[in-house]
């Protein structure tokens, strides 16, 4: 066996560190939990429980996300400048923060998530020379309330795709406006959402049907537009449960009590326990003014509900119109009262319609689906990284071992002896051209990568 051959090894064969990797989730700090909060839960939960190491950096206050992140076993690094707003001395101390955690960590990837997390976390993986990759879960350059462009915030994050990372995106409709926009600067892939299946739970024995609505209540959600349409519909017996927080809670709770509601609507706060609350529900509901792909949809289809949304971002993605759910169009209270005391007035159409959502979460959106897909990806990357490594390990090794040796035209690092070419290399004569003396085979770089093979073990 030749010097070489001896060190190559099968190329489509991973190393045995790939099968487990160390990453490293950072998501911005939020006081309340929405669906990016959600996803870096059920992925850092998901990857860890297929054997990965996973740590979450995440700005503060603490809540939800860090309760459940601790009660699963999950590392929680708490960033304290990684705050939402956008601040110049802040957000300087908090890529300071994090390239400190980073170093500590030590982690194969890097998974960002939402865009102050993902400029900060694409800087220090280049600092660090780590894979990277973003998730926006809505591109933060578009003014979601008239589609336009918020031109720094996207000259921000052209800036943040040059330095580098690839891009997740969470839907189809996320990857085309984010390709518009910053197709040229970064590759971008889409992962659609999912949520971990569980047992079907059905405790649904209530004489009133139950609405149900899982949101924050800040100026993304409409819930205005809501009580409009259910102001309506007093002669049908129904009653509203809203879960979630935000500055908003007391402007709506206001609202319901001007439309005469506040016998028929519960504020839930803030629910740890969403299928539970789900299980007792008839009919989910999500009206808003703006979405990516949001995941309480695919909580909705998971318990087999039929869904009342908004037809904005990649909602339609998840709700087939007239199949496992109505989509209507933004703040329109007419269509969405239509909707609503369609289902209302009949539990045929709810059991046809909730069928048909938990069909099709079965099909596209259990989390294993997203677990595998973000799971190949990351070792892709980690693979291409460690074959950039491992090949100009392959060139050093190659100048400056005894069997390289110079010739007057061509380059030293790319000589070698005949008698020492490995066999598998002179299977591929194409590949090799003599000098003019006629007394070694000079190899291009690609040849040398190839020879040596993505996976070559030099140490």
């Amino acid at each position: 066996m030749t010097f070489l051959q001896s060190r190559v090894v099968n190329r489509q064969a991973a190393p045995s560190y790939l099968s487990t990797m160390k990453i490293a989730q950072i998501i911005t700090g939020s006081a309340s939990f929405g669906g990016a909060e959600a996803h870096v839960r059920d992925l850092s939960i998901g990857l860890s429980a297929r054997g990965h190491q996973c740590f979450v950096l995440a700005g503060p206050p603490e809540g939800l996300l860090s309760e459940q992140l601790r009660a699963s076993g999950i590392q929680l690094v708490v960033i304290s400048a990684l705050m939402k707003p956008m601040h110049p001395v802040w957000d300087i101390v908090s890529l300071i923060q994090v390239l400190i955690a980073l170093r500590k960590v030590r982690p194969d990837i890097i998974a960002t998530h939402t865009s102050k997390a993902g400029f900060v976390g694409r800087v220090v993986a280049k600092l660090l020379r780590i894979p990277c990759f973003f998730t926006p879960h809505g591109l933060s350059f578009v003014d979601r309330r008239d589609g336009g462009l918020i031109r720094f915030r996207l000259l921000l994050e052209r800036i943040a795709a040059r330095v580098g990372g690839k891009m997740i995106a969470v839907c189809e409709a996320e990857r085309a406006l984010a390709s518009r926009h910053l197709g040229k600067w970064c590759e971008i892939t889409t992962i659609h959402n999912g949520v971990p299946n569980r047992d079907l739970q059905v405790n649904r024995s209530q004489e009133r049907v139950v609405i149900t609505m899982i949101a924050r209540f800040d100026v993304q959600k409409d819930h205005s537009t809501l009580f409009r349409a259910l102001s309506t519909l007093t002669h049908l017996d129904w009653e509203l449960r809203l879960a979630g927080s935000g500055p908003l809670l007391p402007d709506a709770q206001s609202l319901a009590a001007e439309y005469g509601l506040s016998s028929r609507i519960w504020f839930m706060n803030q629910c740890p326990d969403t299928p539970g609350l789900l299980s007792q529900s008839d009919i989910f509901a999500l009206i808003t003014n703006w979405e990516a792909f949001p995941i309480s949809i695919l909580e909705a289809m998971r318990s087999a509900l039929p869904v009342v949304a908004t037809d904005i971002g990649g909602v339609n993605e998840a709700i087939e119109n007239d199949v496992n759910g109505f989509l209507v169009p933004r703040a329109d209270a007419s269509r969405l009262a239509d909707s609503l005391a369609s289902l209302i007035q009949s539990s045929d159409l709810r059991a046809r319609m909730g069928s048909s959502s938990r069909r099709l979460f079965l099909e596209r959106f259990d989390s294993s689906l997203m677990l595998d897909k973000t799971e190949a990806i990351y070792t892709s990357a980690l693979s291409k990284r460690t074959w950039r490594t491992q090949r100009a390990a392959a060139f050093q090794l190659l100048a400056s071992s005894k069997i390289v040796h110079g010739a007057s035209s061509v380059p030293r690092r790319y000589l070698m002896k005949e008698s020492e070419v490995p066999e598998f290399l002179a299977e591929e004569p194409e590949a090799i051209g003599s000098d003019p003396s006629g007394t070694a085979h000079a190899l291009r770089r690609p040849v040398v990568a190839q020879m040596i093979g993505a996976t070559t073990e030099l140490q």
